[in-house]
């Protein structure tokens, strides 16, 4: 009857195990899928601005909205080494972005080109998107980091370096 008992629960424990493993390693896909997203997402963004650059380089007003800062931001956030770094200089392209938006708006030449409106509307739905898929990033980020400092769960990430 001992043995018995020993089993059920050696089989509970493992089978606990097995399941903490596989939803470690669930979130820590999901985590990486939505990094992939959010990247995508700025991927596609950066295009935008280089379509946006082309139509406000047709027109002489360059110099008057600020188009190089935000070209400049574009490459610096193209040229991004690490996470950090990504972050901040896209905060700074947005920035520059809705700066050149604001003087733009002002332009009449441009408030007139139907390219450059639809271009301003593509950008501030992408951005809708990047925002979201931030949000969706950090919080599985937060989520696989309270998760992982569990106790069972913890000697399982060190085994099998679920980081």
């Amino acid at each position: 009857m001992m043995y018995l008992f020993l089993l059920v629960v050696a089989i509970v424990v493992i089978s606990l195990f097995i399941y903490a493993y596989f939803s470690l390693s669930s979130i820590r896909r999901k985590k990486h899928q939505l990094f992939y997203t959010m990247d995508a997402n700025l991927k596609k963004r950066h295009e935008y601005v280089d379509d946006l650059v082309e139509v406000i380089g047709d027109y002489t007003v360059k110099e008057d909205i600020g188009l190089d800062i935000v070209i400049q931001a574009r490459d610096m956030a193209r040229l991004s080494k690490n996470l950090v770094q990504k972050q901040h200089n896209e905060n700074i392209l947005s920035s520059c972005l809705e700066s050149l938006f604001l003087k733009s708006d002002n332009c009449v030449v441009l408030k007139e080109d139907k390219r450059y409106f639809d271009i301003k509307i593509r950008i501030e739905l992408q951005d809708k998107q990047i925002f979201k898929s931030i949000k969706q990033y950090d919080d599985i980020v937060k989520r696989y980091s309270r998760i992982k400092r569990v106790f069972p769960l913890c000697v399982l990430v060190l085994i099998f370096r679920l980081e």
